[in-house]
């Protein structure tokens, strides 16, 4: 009988990664707009996800539907990417790394507000939800941080070019010195500086997160190190 279970369980995860990815290119497919793509995909997300959960009554369910949709669109951006004439039935955007993103935050946050609240059912397992959700966002993280550092022109829109291109900066806090700079010479818009801030936000508060998650029982001198 168990068996059994756990057959409808992971045949119900194929149907609902696989119901999720057709609906989502099938949105983005036929607008153009990232906000009604990312709206459906969102919705998808977390009725099956909901679904899911129910149906199963744990978190690790609701993990391999993540690593499946999130795979699976993964491989069909790489191969529109890499289309010889990118003439495919799938054309290449930015949009489709926005829906990579929010098959896995969406049903990431799903679960967490769902345990957090204690709604419905009780769910089991999101100890280990949590933690292998958050491989795979280090994954990404660490490819993020990896592709910006050393491929060339990586995310133009993050920051301004300054006069000491292609020279290392080991000087805190200059490149942010010289953007103000520039704007209180009205050189450059104030909307600069804050793309530079907050993209600088979103790079390395995700770091301090698992720093300190991760050395929270270290020493604080390799806590301090690792901050540097």
């Amino acid at each position: 009988m168990q068996r059994r279970s756990y057959i409808q369980i992971s045949s119900l995860i194929v149907f609902l990664s696989i119901l999720t990815i057709l609906i989502e290119l099938t949105a983005y497919y036929f607008f153009a707009s990232f906000y009604p793509v990312l709206g459906i995909a969102s919705f998808v997300s977390i009725l099956c996800c909901h679904i899911l959960l129910e149906k199963s009554s744990t978190y690790e369910a609701c993990f391999t539907y993540i690593l499946l949709t999130v795979f699976i669109i993964l491989t069909v951006t790489v191969l529109t990417y890499f289309s010889a004439d990118h003439t495919s039935f799938i054309s290449y955007s930015h949009l489709l790394h926005a829906i990579i993103a929010v098959n896995w935050l969406v049903p990431s946050v799903h679960c967490f507000i769902r345990y957090m609240t204690g709604y419905g059912t009780r769910i089991n397992q999101y100890n280990a939800f949590y933690r292998n959700s958050s491989i795979i966002f280090l994954l990404f993280y660490l490819g993020i941080l990896i592709y910006g550092s050393f491929a060339e022109d990586a995310f133009p829109w993050a920051y301004r070019a300054v006069i000491w291109e292609n020279t290392a900066n080991y000087t805190p806090f200059l490149a942010l010195a010289k953007q103000i700079e520039d704007y209180l010479y009205r050189i450059i818009p104030l909307r600069d500086i804050l793309i530079y801030l907050g993209a600088r936000i979103l790079i390395f508060v995700p770091y301090g997160y698992f720093v300190t998650l991760l050395t929270r029982k270290k020493s604080r001198l390799l806590k301090h190190l690792l901050f540097l």
